[in-house]
């Protein structure tokens, strides 16, 4: 299954690329020693999200490993996702609790 990006979030993605990678350096340079968490940290998304990020917004389309592993059951759903921030249905409520529970638990626990 091939799902494409929209030209604003590959804008945006470029943009998150590139800050990522300069508030990386930011932190590599600094004058204070990092801790193991932020080294792991900074390593972790250099070398893993960053570049999904980038190949992803240059493409125009989601890698290939990363769309294979989408079940059949959840296609209609991922490849209509903009359904989902425009009408209000059961699926896009439960989305919406569930990344905001992420996102509170990651800073949560920080």
């Amino acid at each position: 299954m091939e799902i494409k990006v929209r030209n604003y979030i590959r804008i945006l993605g470029l943009l998150l690329s590139v800050l990522g990678f300069f508030v990386i350096y930011l932190m590599l340079t600094d004058e204070n020693p990092l801790s193991r968490y932020d080294i792991f940290y900074s390593v972790g998304a250099g070398l893993f999200f960053s570049p999904l990020v980038l190949s992803s917004s240059i493409l125009g389309r989601v890698p290939y490993f990363l769309s294979k592993r989408i079940p059949k059951m959840f296609e209609d759903t991922t490849l209509n996702a903009e359904k989902n921030f425009k009408e209000f249905s059961v699926e896009s409520a439960v989305g919406a609790i569930v990344f905001l529970t992420i996102v509170f638990l990651t800073i949560h626990f920080q």
